[in-house]
């Protein structure tokens, strides 16, 4: 069933016109999905933490965010916006979970399920960025590639898309 609402999802996405065919796909002066994409309260301003699930394998993306953004933008939390499984058929995935929610709207929750051996920091990072609402790109964290550490060289890239979509104020040095 997973497997099935998986594949349902990524179809959807790829044949949305508001999503998967936006003209602004790839393009870092505008990383979001739309904008009323992510977490409106984290946005703009209003500093409110995105909280996700105690799950360890989960540190090493929110500690990447949150340094670039320059606040806690995502805090462990007992009752979880972010929720995270291991799930070997949705190798790497994230998916927003409100039934009524689409990736066009703002966000109420959001779970990340990746593969047993895609637990790295790029994988993670680039999840929990699908989460805060921000699309594929042709650099940084949220450019598709292979996992394993994050390079340095990002850092500038994806604070820069932080601070466009509106989670930071702090511009790269």
């Amino acid at each position: 069933m997973r497997k099935l609402i998986c594949l349902f999802i990524a179809v959807s996405f790829a044949l949305s016109p508001a999503i998967g065919a936006r003209a602004t796909e790839n393009d870092p002066s505008h990383p979001l999905f739309s904008d009323a994409s992510g977490w409106t309260s984290a946005r703009s301003g209003g500093r409110v933490s995105v909280a996700v699930a105690r799950k360890p394998w989960l540190r090493a993306g929110i500690d990447y965010w949150n340094s670039l953004a320059g606040w806690n933008l995502f805090v462990f939390g007992d009752d979880p916006q972010i929720t995270a499984h291991v799930d070997q058929q949705c190798r790497y995935c994230a998916l927003v979970t409100d039934p009524y929610a689409q990736w066009s709207q703002p966000f109420v929750r959001c779970n990340v399920s990746v593969a047993r051996d895609g637990r790295d920091e790029v994988t993670i990072a680039h999840e929990l960025g699908h989460c805060l609402g921000l699309e594929h790109q042709r650099s940084g964290v949220m450019r598709p590639q292979p996992g394993g550490a994050i390079p340095p060289r990002y850092r500038a890239f994806d604070q820069k898309l932080l601070v466009t979509a509106g989670y930071s104020s702090v511009e790269a040095t």
